[in-house]
């Protein structure tokens, strides 16, 4: 098979669609040694990069991917794209018309149940169902990454089964647990000014993540002296201007309720750093209220990190019995589960075990064999 892909969003340090992208082409080059991948991006050195194989190659997006939002090209449009088996967009910027077999993963429909967070008017709004309305019409076949989102994208998109796939994200061979001497781990917690014990949360800040319940909770935790010296470690990217029905004002709550400091952000960690405060940390939680998938506590949990999850959408589906679930909207119950778990050794030990367990059923391999399937099915 000659393969397109959509490689405009391939970003090894990125999260959500970018790590999907990055991980699945390099999965794509570990496992398939045969079938061509044309990777239609700008960054030229994409294949050396990625340490890609002969079988990869890069076209600038200035050739003909340019006309992927051009509707009614027709036999034009299917005759520049003629040398492709089919095209995969790994997010659901899908062409208007459709040109070759068509492969679109679509990762959740957050915007179609949140449209007073993620547009300004109506009219954006009405942009996006049009979006919507051109997968159901142009796509062979949808990816997903849960049952919760294909049973989602089923009753919105009103399109059969047959044409959804379900297929699992992996998790990187990075997040691992990890033998760190006591060295190693004090040199990372100086550089990052982080104490020995802290709470951990890594992932997205804009509202889904419900991280202002988080901080709520630790602020009653707080109350108790015996956890007057705990922290809780925030750590992700936040736009330099963002939009503030998106993102809440995390910092000046901290701020607000916990003035000691209790509360430490970590804007810019590498995958490798993250690896390490996964391993160090004391409990990792996560308390999103809208996940397609949710990879953040996954990662914790390949790390052999306890895990505090929310009881919300994909994430029971994805962390199975491995973790501990609450109700996202019970502040208090949080913090008592919080405290449950940082003053039980045993339970941390349990959870550590199973979390282990749990997280190596989820590989990129596989992930990247299984879409491998549908791509065939549709080329024969």
């Amino acid at each position: 098979m000659r393969i397109g892909i959509e490689a405009t969003r391939i970003n090894s340090q990125g999260r959500g669609i970018d790590r999907y992208t990055c991980s699945l082409i390099k999965a794509f080059s570990q496992i398939d040694k045969e079938d061509e991948f044309v990777l239609f991006s700008d960054n030229a050195s994409l294949v050396k990069d990625f340490g890609l194989g002969p079988n990869f190659s890069i076209e600038p997006l200035a050739k003909r991917f340019r006309f992927i939002r051009r509707p009614g090209l027709g036999c034009i449009g299917k005759y520049f794209y003629k040398d492709l088996d089919l095209f995969h967009f790994p997010n659901s910027d899908i062409w208007r018309s459709k040109y070759s077999k068509t492969v679109v993963t679509v990762h959740d429909l957050a915007p179609y149940h949140f449209p007073e967070k993620f547009f300004r008017n109506k009219n954006d709004f009405n942009r996006y169902l049009r979006e919507l309305k051109c997968i159901k019409k142009n796509s062979d076949a949808i990816l997903t990454v849960s049952d919760f989102s294909k049973n989602d994208i089923i009753d919105v998109l009103g399109v059969n089964s047959d044409k959804v796939f379900r297929i699992y994200n992996g998790v990187e061979e990075m997040f691992r647990r990890l033998t760190l001497d006591m060295n190693e781990a004090k040199s990372l917690l100086n550089h990052l000014e982080l104490p020995d014990i802290f709470v951990l949360y890594a992932g997205g800040l804009d509202f889904r993540k419900n991280l202002t319940v988080l901080i709520k909770a630790f602020n009653i935790l707080l109350a108790n002296q015996r956890y007057k010296d705990l922290k809780l470690v925030i750590v992700g990217r936040r736009p330099i201007n963002p939009d503030t029905k998106m993102y809440e004002p995390l910092e000046g709550l901290a701020k607000e309720l916990l003035p000691n400091g209790s509360v430490i952000f970590l804007n810019s960690v590498s995958d490798s750093e993250l690896a390490v405060l996964y391993n160090l940390a004391s409990l990792f939680v996560f308390p999103s209220i809208f996940e397609g998938f949710g990879l953040p506590p996954l990662e914790a949990m390949s790390c052999g990190c306890p895990v505090l999850c929310s009881n919300r959408c994909s994430l029971p589906e994805v962390i199975g019995d491995a973790a501990v679930l609450f109700d996202p909207e019970d502040i208090k119950g949080l913090a008592d589960k919080i405290s449950q778990i940082i003053n039980s050794s045993g339970l941390k030990a349990e959870l550590s075990r199973s979390g282990i367990k749990r997280a190596e059923l989820f590989s990129w391999q596989n992930t990247a064999r299984e879409v491998l399937n549908v791509y065939k099915n549709l080329a024969n």
